[in-house]
């Protein structure tokens, strides 16, 4: 079994590719780094440089074994300039002389505001206390099990407008004035 030693540009460590044979092609070797560290290489190919001697690897060329390798992420060029963009706003140069002058500049005005559209500033929103809690989660207020903290038991919800009453009755007051006179001077 023969290895491969590679490392992202922006990361310490490497890692070790294992492999049949005394050396691998750039291809194989790109396809096997995608597959190992779960990278779906379709708006970008894998660059491919020695450590040592800083040379870089084509497609084709042979990559003997114990190679150290660094790897960085680099454009596609063969892709079209506007390969990710939707519909409307990824026009053609043809097809943007043949439109009218005024859809000229309604295709403008869209394109130019488009990164700007309320869409991208909204709060995604992450439901992570939503369902039932997971078996070893304890409420941090009550220190039971069953419950979100925010969905505890203990916690007095009220209306904004109710407000909480605490009566306390005249015997109870005559009686701890009894007990400390200079306590409560004026019962009302």
């Amino acid at each position: 079994m023969s290895s491969i030693h590679y490392k992202f540009r922006a990361t310490l460590e490497y890692k070790t590719l294992q492999f049949d044979g005394l050396h691998i092609t750039g291809a194989d070797l790109k396809k096997e780094i995608c597959l190992k560290e779960g990278i779906k290489a379709e708006a970008f190919d894998l660059l491919l440089q020695n450590a040592h001697t800083k040379r870089s690897y084509t497609a084709e060329e042979l990559i003997p074994r114990n190679s150290s390798i660094i790897v960085q992420r680099v454009p596609r060029e063969d892709e079209l300039n506007c390969g990710n963009r939707t519909g409307r706003s990824c026009t053609y140069e043809s097809e943007f002389e043949k439109l009218s002058e005024e859809d000229q500049i309604a295709h403008i005005k869209d394109v130019s505001t488009a990164k700007y559209h309320s869409s991208n500033f909204q709060k995604k929103t992450t439901n992570i206390m939503s369902g039932p809690p997971p078996p070893t989660y304890t409420c941090n207020r009550c220190y039971q099990p069953g419950h979100w903290y925010k969905n505890c038991p203990m916690v007095i919800t009220l209306d904004s407008r109710t407000r909480l009453l605490v009566v306390v009755s005249r015997r109870v007051l005559q009686q701890r004035c009894r007990d400390a006179p200079r306590l409560f001077s004026k019962v009302s």
